[in-house]
């Protein structure tokens, strides 16, 4: 299933956080499959579009939802979710620079007729940091974000928690350090009916600090506070994990294993809550 949109990787490799496109799905109440994408569409720019599909076979034409017309400040890594009642919900993080550090305020628009038409982008208030990963229940919505306030400072994994579908994110709960940018990628959490959230990152850093490998953060009280990160597979993982529950409401992390021959890599499954 293909989608219009198309783009260049004009965006040469430099140290810092590379800006390269973003992709967030998610479904709708009756099946629709809704993709928001931080595409480059013109010359070292970024906007996010919106894609929608009714079926699962053709998407319609996409949606330009940010307004960005120069170079800088320009779009970044995006989220996406469905609110409980229909409404659709994406956010970007807007990018004045190249490094994380400035990479820091959220913006959001809000769809009530199917992702037809959005609102004006809006400044996300109280939440601050690179967009991770979004969700949406017990009518909260929970924002997952990597936050570094300065160039030399260690980077702070957070998640922030709505209750007035995804306005301003006023309690906030710190989850973990990452000693360099952990790349938090668009399933790196998820939740139980039991009200347990899991978040997983992979810490790759060379500089001092925790083992490289696959950590995990569980929460038991809905988001309000976090045990210690727990090393979940230690080595070099070159993709991100995602975090899954599966039909007996356990909680896991599914992971790419770090071995080095591509033919010899398997894909692995570790329960980590329930």
């Amino acid at each position: 299933m293909q989608t219009t949109l198309r783009f260049r990787e004009d965006v040469a490799p430099k140290e810092g956080f590379t800006n390269l496109t973003s992709l967030s799905l998610a479904t709708g109440p009756a099946g629709q499959i809704y993709l928001l994408a931080t595409v480059q569409d013109y010359y070292h720019g970024f906007n996010v579009y919106f894609c929608r599909s009714a079926n699962g076979s053709t998407f319609a034409k996409p949606v330009r939802v940010s307004n960005y017309t120069g170079t800088i400040p320009r779009a970044a890594a995006n989220a996406l979710t469905v609110l409980p009642r229909g409404e659709i919900y994406a956010l970007w993080t807007e990018s004045n620079g190249d490094f994380v550090d400035e990479i820091k305020n959220n913006y959001f628009v809000s769809s009530s007729d199917g992702g037809r038409t959005f609102s004006a982008p809006q400044r996300v208030a109280n939440a601050r940091g690179v967009a991770g990963a979004l969700s949406a229940e017990d009518g909260s919505v929970r924002l997952l974000t990597q936050f570094q306030n300065g160039p030399r400072a260690d980077h702070a994994i957070r998640l922030y928690t709505s209750d007035d579908d995804g306005r301003s994110f006023p309690r906030r709960a710190r989850i973990g350090i990452a000693a360099s940018n952990s790349h938090l990628n668009q399933a790196s959490i998820a939740s139980n009916p039991n009200g347990v959230i899991a978040v997983a990152w992979v810490e790759n850093s060379s500089r001092p600090g925790p083992s490289e490998g696959i950590y995990v953060a569980v929460s038991t009280d809905g988001g309000r506070s976090f045990g210690s990160p727990e090393l979940v597979a230690e080595g070099i993982f070159p993709d991100p994990p995602a975090v899954t529950v599966d039909t007996a409401g356990r909680i896991g992390v599914v992971y790419v294993s770090s071995a080095l021959s591509a033919v010899d890599r398997e894909v692995l499954f570790a329960v980590v809550a329930r």
